[in-house]
C-alpha cells in the first residue's frame, strides 16, 4: 500500500487508528502508511492522547455522582497509551523532551532527518523493528524497560552517552554503518548483540555493565581508530591547558563525546583494544572458544600498535613478545603459520650455524649446497635437544656456530610450543 503525506499536525488525527486488544487494558493507537512531512515532536502525540481521553469518558457524566465523576476523570488522566507506528517516513525531525510513559513500537519507519530522545526518560517497552536512521541522539536517555532494536540500520555514527539501558536490550540482525559508542552508557541487565554488523568501528570501553553482555555471531574486525598526537592540540587555548596531559584529556574527550567537533565519534587506540578484550571475555565465559580467539588475535594486534605509538624504548620487550607471538602462530589462531615459523627461523640459523661448522662439505657454501648436501642434518636440527656434534666434532671449536645452533634451537623449541598451543586454540 503507498503512503500518503502529510503535512500539517491536525491532518494526523485523520490516520490514527484506536484498537483496544482482547484480554487486555492496553489502549494502542496505530499508524501506518504515511509520509510526516513536519517535525514530529511531544505535542502530536498529546494532542492524539487528549482527542482519545475524551472518547473514553462515558457519553454522559451527569448520571454519576460527584465522588464518582472525579474518579472517573483521574482514571481517565492516569490512562496509559501505547503507540505503534508502521511504515512511516519522517522527513523532518523526529523528537521528543517530555518523558514517554506507553508502549512504542516502530515497524518499517525511516527517520530521514533526525532522531532525538536526549534527556528523556522512556517508562515502556521500546521496539524498533525494520527502521533506518540518519542521525541519532541518545544523550542522557533512559530506557526503563525492553528496548530492541530489531534489523535496523544506523547511517551515522551513533552515541549512547550516558544512556541508562535500565532493561533488557537487544541489536538483534542490525548495522550499524560508521562509528557506535557507549560511552559511560549504563548496562543493568542483559545487552544482546545478535548478527549485529558494525561496519566501522565499536566501543564498549566506557560502558558500566552490571547486566551480562551477549554476543553471538557478530561482525566486528580490525578498525580504524585515533591517535591522539601533538598535532590535534593546535586548536586549544594554551592558558587553559598548560601540561600535555590536560591537552590529551581535552582531545580524548572530544573522541568520546557526540558534538561538532573534529574528533567526535574517534575511537581512541586504547578503548579499541579495550573492547576487544570485552568481546573475548564475553565470548570465554560462554565457552564459545572459537569466536573468542577472533577478539584475542584483534586485541593483540592493536596492543601491537599500542606499545610503538606510547613508549617505544620503554615498551619494547614487550613489543618484541608481542611480535613474536604474531610471527609464530598469530596469536594462537595459526598452526600453519607456526610450522612456517619452524622451518623458515630453523632453515635460518641451521644455514648460519653450516656455514660456520668448520664441517668442509658445509663450511663456505652457498645457500642451495647446504640445502643439497646438508638435508638429513636440518632434520637433525629441527629437534631442539640435537646434539652439538650432530654435524662434526670439529663443529665444536667454532663458537659462531655454537652462538648460531644455540639460538636456533630456542626459536625451534619455541616455534614447536607455539604449533602445539595452536592446535589447542579449541579446547
Amino acid at each position: 500500500m503507498g503512503r500518503v503525506d502529510v503535512n500539517e499536525i491536525p491532518e494526523l488525527a485523520n490516520f490514527y487508528e484506536n484498537k483496544i486488544e482482547l484480554n487486555s487494558d492496553e489502549i494502542w493507537i496505530e499508524c501506518e502508511d504515511l509520509n510526516i512531512n513536519f517535525d514530529f515532536h511531544h505535542i502530536p502525540l498529546e494532542s492524539i492522547e487528549e482527542h482519545y481521553r475524551e472518547q473514553l469518558l462515558p457519553s454522559d457524566l451527569s448520571k454519576y455522582s460527584d465522588s464518582e465523576v472525579e474518579k472517573i476523570h483521574k482514571a481517565n488522566s492516569e490512562q496509559i497509551f501505547n503507540f505503534r507506528f508502521k511504515n512511516i517516513h519522517f522527513s523532518k525531525k523526529f523528537q521528543h523532551t517530555s518523558n514517554l510513559k506507553g508502549n512504542f513500537e516502530f515497524d518499517d519507519c525511516h527517520f530521514n532527518n533526525s532522531f532525538n530522545w536526549e534527556d528523556i526518560t522512556l517508562e515502556g517497552k521500546i521496539k524498533l523493528w525494520n527502521c533506518s536512521f540518519n542521525t541519532t541522539n541518545f544523550n542522557n536517555t533512559t530506557f526503563s524497560d525492553l528496548v530492541d532494536f530489531y534489523n535496523c540500520t544506523f547511517k551515522q555514527k551513533v552515541f549512547f552517552y550516558k544512556t541508562d539501558f535500565k532493561g533488557t536490550t537487544v541489536f538483534s540482525a542490525s548495522t550499524f554503518e560508521q562509528n557506535v559508542l557507549f560511552t559511560y552508557a549504563l548496562i543493568e541487565k542483559p545487552i544482546i548483540f545478535r548478527g549485529t554488523t558494525f561496519e566501522k568501528g565499536l566501543d564498549l570501553s566506557l560502558a558500566i555493565f552490571k547486566g551480562e553482555i551477549n554476543p553471538f555471531d557478530i561482525r566486528l574486525n580490525q578498525f580504524n581508530s585515533k591517535i591522539i598526537t601533538k598535532k590535534d592540540f593546535k586548536d586549544l587555548d594554551k592558558e587553559q591547558y598548560k601540561t600535555t596531559e590536560e591537552k590529551h584529556e581535552k582531545k580524548y574527550d572530544e573522541c568520546i563525546s557526540q558534538s561538532e567537533k573534529k574528533l567526535s565519534g574517534q575511537i581512541p587506540l586504547k578503548n579499541k583494544r579495550e573492547t576487544f578484550r570485552i568481546l573475548k571475555r564475553a565470548f570465554t565465559s560462554r565457552d564459545d572458544i572459537s569466536a573468542s580467539i577472533k577478539y584475542k588475535v584483534l586485541e593483540n594486534e592493536t596492543m601491537m600498535v599500542e606499545q610503538v605509538r606510547s613508549d617505544f624504548l620503554r615498551n619494547f620487550f614487550n613489543f618484541i613478545n608481542l611480535v613474536f607471538n604474531f610471527l609464530s602462530n598469530r596469536f594462537g589462531k595459526s598452526y600453519m603459520q607456526a610450522l612456517f615459523f619452524v622451518l623458515v627461523f630453523g632453515w635460518v640459523f641451521f644455514y648460519l650455524s653450516a656455514v660456520n661448522s668448520n664441517y668442509l662439505p658445509l663450511a663456505n657454501c652457498s645457500m642451495f649446497e647446504v640445502y643439497q648436501y646438508g638435508k638429513g642434518f636440518f632434520i637433525q636440527f629441527l629437534l631442539p635437544t640435537h646434539k652439538f656434534n650432530y654435524i662434526s666434532e670439529a663443529s665444536l671449536q667454532s663458537t659462531s656456530f655454537l652462538v648460531y645452533d644455540f639460538i636456533g634451537r630456542i626459536l625451534v623449541g619455541y616455534g614447536i610450543y607455539q604449533f602445539i598451543q595452536a592446535f589447542r586454540k579449541y579446547r
